[in-house]
């Protein structure tokens, strides 16, 4: 069994790290937003690389607009 050097998480050709609104782990390729933004919209890559080479998997986000939560919507009678 190969032994995993390291995962990179990027955006366009920007490698992503954690932040106040993004937590990134780059031992489980997971990327976790707080709030979802327009900002956050692009093709998303996640390489793997081992002493006998590298793989790459991709995704794009799209976001459409704001997700309403029942509770936040308010009714003027």
């Amino acid at each position: 069994m190969r032994r995993l050097c390291c995962v990179v998480l990027q955006v366009g050709n920007v490698k992503l790290v954690s932040s106040s609104d993004v937590a990134v782990d780059a031992y489980s390729g997971s990327v976790t937003f707080q709030t979802v933004k327009k900002s956050d919209e692009g093709r998303y890559a996640c390489t793997a690389i081992n002493d006998v080479g590298s793989d790459a998997a991709y995704t794009q986000l799209r976001v459409l607009g704001k997700l309403y939560h029942p509770m936040d919507v308010y009714y003027r009678i």
